[in-house]
């Protein structure tokens, strides 16, 4: 027989001697009653709290139940914990945006908030980048979702890939709002700054204080983990991390992606600017810069020798060794120029069964007509096509992790699925 749990503030009281059982009894099983939401299944868990799929017959829809733990923690931290629970609510709570976590319903221990299905986008990076058409897609949503929410006065400050969930259409939501202030909230962090590090703002670790400008530096981080497969600033440890953000500048997009246009170069180094007020005003214009500069791949340096060639230029046969003399005849046209880019960099890369080399490689002897393209790396699922040489001037092939290529072609279990997470609120990760 369920059980059914009126929505009430939890006050949980820890026994002398802390015990398991006691400590678990409020939370839910499957088959129980929380109020009129129908608990389906667990999950996540950790040392805050849990996350339950129910189901509420009212709307008829799935929900997904953040539930407090509060047993066995000091009164402070429950306090603080709570808090952080009001501000989520009342953060997102008033935000409907299609790129936004929806929050249903609140009480001082839990969470009634849209269930989400899909992957997180710190799961799907894993020092992998995004293809370029996908990575622009899911910038343009999150940024709507920002300057939607700095227009009513909400800023997120806590903005990095794990508080994005990508559903199995692609489509992003932003989540987790326990770090956000609203109109009428106090914008600094009582001299401290929580999140992660690596996609915190200069001006919000230095000064404790965030503002919409301080959730663009993060979206640009976001964007150049997601282009370059590699974290703008990394760091062996916290205090590293911290140093790389506040005093370096990252690595240009295009010395980690060569095929990444070169105007993307200054679009991200802009946004991460350490000076807010150099950032671009608004995610839109961010974003609408990397479309208006988006282009397939740069295209391979010209071959001076050949073009001197055409125009019957003599320095031609001194600028590259032709071969034999006697019997050099060269093409009147240059060979198209095939530029074969891969993720990881370094992957094999086969034509017809032959090995040409390692990515990237630029092919400059290939026949017309159709060919077999074939991209090896260990510990990748191997890449198969067939290729036009004359149809493109580049190819980038994505390889995905064998290790992964289950948790990437199912959806995950919903919103807040790793245990960590719910283990983790409120400090670096």
């Amino acid at each position: 027989m369920a059980r059914t749990t009126p929505i009430v503030p939890l006050r949980e009281t820890a026994p002398t001697t802390p015990s398991p059982i006691a400590g678990e009894r409020h939370f839910l099983a499957r088959g129980d009653q929380f109020g009129r939401y129908e608990v389906r299944a667990e999950l996540g868990r950790g040392s805050l709290g849990r996350v339950y799929r129910a189901f509420d017959p009212m709307t008829s829809r799935a929900v997904a139940i953040k539930l407090m733990r509060t047993a066995y923690l000091p009164a402070r931290t429950v306090e603080l914990y709570r808090r952080r629970f009001r501000m989520e609510a009342q953060a997102a709570g008033g935000l409907a945006h299609p790129n936004i976590v929806r929050i249903y319903d609140q009480g001082e221990d839990y969470l009634v908030m849209e269930f989400l299905e899909g992957t997180l986008l710190s799961r799907r990076l894993r020092g992998r980048k995004l293809r370029l058409e996908d990575a622009l897609s899911v910038l343009a949503s999150l940024g709507s979702a920002l300057d939607y929410a700095h227009a009513h006065g909400v800023v997120h400050r806590d903005l990095q890939p794990r508080n994005v969930m990508l559903l199995p259409d692609g489509t992003p939501k932003l989540t987790d709002f326990g770090l956000a202030v609203f109109p009428g909230g106090d914008a600094t962090v009582g001299g401290k700054f929580l999140g992660h590090p690596s996609y915190l703002a200069p001006e919000h670790i230095v000064e404790g204080r965030a503002t919409a400008l301080s959730d663009l530096f993060s979206l640009g981080a976001i964007a150049y983990e997601m282009l370059t497969g590699q974290r703008a600033f990394p760091g062996q440890n916290v205090g590293a991390v911290i140093h790389h953000v506040v005093y370096d500048e990252p690595a240009p997009p295009s010395t980690l992606h060569p095929l990444l246009p070169a105007a993307y170069d200054e679009i991200l180094a802009g946004m991460l600017h350490k000076e807010p007020d150099r950032r671009p005003s608004s995610a839109e214009a961010f974003v609408k810069a990397l479309q208006l500069h988006k282009v397939a791949a740069r295209p391979p340096a010209p071959r001076r020798r050949a073009q001197r060639a055409r125009r019957g230029d003599p320095r031609a046969q001194d600028t590259l060794d032709l071969g034999p003399r006697e019997e050099t005849v060269l093409p009147a046209l240059e060979p198209p120029t095939l530029l074969v880019g891969a993720d990881p960099i370094g992957a094999t890369v086969w034509i017809d069964g032959v090995c040409v080399g390692r990515a990237q490689v630029a092919l400059a002897q290939l026949g017309p007509g159709a060919h077999v393209l074939r991209v090896i790396a260990e510990g990748f699922v191997p890449v198969q096509m067939t290729i036009d040489a004359a149809g493109a001037a580049s190819v980038l092939v994505t390889l995905q992790p064998q290790a992964e290529r289950n948790d990437l072609a199912a959806p995950g279990l919903g919103y807040a699925l790793e245990q960590a997470r719910l283990g983790s609120w409120g400090r670096p990760s």
